[in-house]
């Protein structure tokens, strides 16, 4: 696929509270369309959920501005919008392909861990009230017994446990100086040594460069992984990001709350 076809190259995301909060801001995209954005289409993943089990809303645009003399112009961006548990299943699943490598995401891998999260992500829309992935249970009451058998054989929830336990957090570089506000970071995520460390930059220019360099050095290394990305702070940044801090407390508690019932 050429790179200017590619609808996802460049994106942003808004991970809310509720998925009546996400509803809340689709109909404020329809309603208040961006001025340089030009509409193409609409997944709603949510209304109809992947067999997988991946849900959100993405909404596909094409940049009708002239920024740097229209080099833009015509390029396609992405907008996710999903909910907190939503976002908390995906990135579950995003940790568990870089520790296993299986390719979850590409829905390939071991048949006991799609369906754990196959199962989990019905669980979530049960609780959302919002439509069930295919193939699934229609009740909580009878998917529990077969989410506790998986998770018995998986190892669930420890295995999360015992990878969020397992990382160390360099400390955060600042880039010119440290004096500088940070406006950019540069995330990676080293999982064969199993360490994170976080670059915070002063500005574009210098965060795209080191980007460049790091994806240059580490071309021969699938085992790392570097992310450029803007946030207001450290704090947020962590929020944005949790599968660079292999946070997954919000999933765990609710396979815990699924179990014990």
């Amino acid at each position: 696929m050429r790179l200017s076809k590619m609808q996802d190259l460049g994106g942003c995301r808004a991970v809310l509270k509720t998925t009546s909060r996400v509803d809340e801001l689709v109909r404020d995209y329809y309603k208040n369309p961006p001025k340089t954005l030009e509409f193409v289409k609409k997944f709603d993943y949510i209304t109809q959920p992947k067999n997988d089990g991946y849900r959100s809303v993405h909404l596909v645009y094409k940049y009708r501005g002239e920024c740097q003399a229209g080099a833009y112009k015509d390029l396609k961006i992405e907008i996710q919008i999903r909910s907190r548990l939503q976002h908390a299943w995906a990135t579950a699943l995003e940790i568990i392909d870089t520790f296993t490598g299986q390719g979850l995401k590409s829905n390939i891998g071991d048949a006991s861990w799609k369906r754990f999260f196959v199962l989990m992500a019905t669980a979530m829309a049960l609780s959302e009230k919002r439509p069930i992935v295919a193939n699934t249970p229609q009740s909580r009451a009878e998917l529990v017994p077969e989410l506790r058998e998986l998770c018995a054989k998986l190892n669930i929830p420890d295995v999360f446990v015992g990878l969020s336990v397992g990382i160390r957090r360099a400390p955060e570089i600042k880039f010119p100086r440290p004096t500088v506000k940070a406006e950019t970071y540069i995330l990676t995520l080293d999982s064969l040594q199993r360490q994170t460390h976080t670059v915070a930059f002063a500005s574009n220019k210098f965060a795209e460069e080191k980007l460049l360099e790091l994806e240059k050095e580490n071309i021969d290394k699938p085992h790392i992984q570097s992310v450029m990305a803007s946030a207001e702070s450290l704090h947020a940044l962590r929020t944005a990001y949790p599968n660079y801090y292999l946070d997954t407390g919000k999933f765990v508690s609710f396979v815990n709350g699924l179990i014990a019932t």
